[in-house]
């Protein structure tokens, strides 16, 4: 699927933009971090999928972030949920 990525390399390159992000955030701010974030992110109304660490799934559209990054997701009812962790998938088209 792609290019063929070295795992040691992959690790040290992950290693060192971890590094230049924590910095930014440490300078900067997380407000700087949450806008790239967002730019690069899926439009909002995308279906999403969220598996909490307790198991439990949680489906809607993604709403953006907000301003500490979290994701922000909008039910069926409208109600949107503030996903501080978890596993984030594209929700399987019907």
């Amino acid at each position: 699927h792609g290019i063929a990525l070295e795992r040691d390399d992959f690790a040290r390159n992950l290693a060192k933009d971890f590094e230049q992000e924590l910095r930014h955030w440490r300078t900067g701010g997380v407000e700087p971090l949450v806008r790239r974030w967002q730019a690069a992110a899926h439009p909002v109304g995308t279906p999403l999928q969220v598996h909490g660490a307790d198991g439990e799934l949680t489906s809607g559209q993604f709403e953006g972030l907000d301003a500490g990054g979290s994701l922000q997701l909008r039910d069926a009812t409208g109600s949107v949920h503030t996903v501080h962790a978890g596993d984030v998938s594209l929700a399987p088209k019907d």
